[in-house]
């Protein structure tokens, strides 16, 4: 694979590159703890490119699981709201893995489709609501205007 050949350097590069072209405030990236190293530079290399200085745009980088068994730093739930997000966001999920078909696998298996779903439901289970995505918070920076003292 590209990433397995990448070191993080150059990913940062791409990036950094990246972050100056949209200028976001939030952005997602795999787990630190993620089993593949390809998704665990690409981690690093986000980090690296989104470390807060001057008025750069990122304030927040949070890491998804993608195997429920790689992390137990669960730090945040994001809730899907009502059905039609909850169904909309579940076929834009099952749109995502389509695009990765050769890993994805019959239940019990992490990859499956419906352990997939499941997932975001035993995620909503922890927050108490129905469906819910899990985060690892890598950064979180809020920046409050303060007076001078006079």
């Amino acid at each position: 694979q590209f990433l397995d050949m990448q070191g993080v350097p150059y990913l940062a590069d791409v990036i950094t590159a990246a972050i100056a072209g949209c200028a976001p405030s939030l952005i997602l990236t795999h787990g630190t703890e993620d089993l593949n190293g390809d998704h665990r530079r690409t981690c690093e290399a986000v980090r690296v490119s989104a470390r807060p200085w001057g008025n750069y745009p990122v304030r927040r980088v949070w890491g998804f699981q993608v195997d429920p068994g790689q992390s137990s730093r669960t730090h945040s739930y994001v809730e899907l709201d009502g059905s039609a997000v909850r169904f909309s966001h579940m076929a834009k999920v099952r749109e995502a893995l389509a695009r990765y078909a050769s890993e994805l696998r019959e239940p019990p298996h992490p990859t499956s489709l419906e352990v997939v779903e499941w997932r975001r439901r035993a995620w909503g289970s922890a927050a108490g609501v129905p469906f819910a995505e899990a985060f690892e918070i890598l950064q979180d920076i809020d920046r409050l205007a303060v007076e001078e003292d006079r």
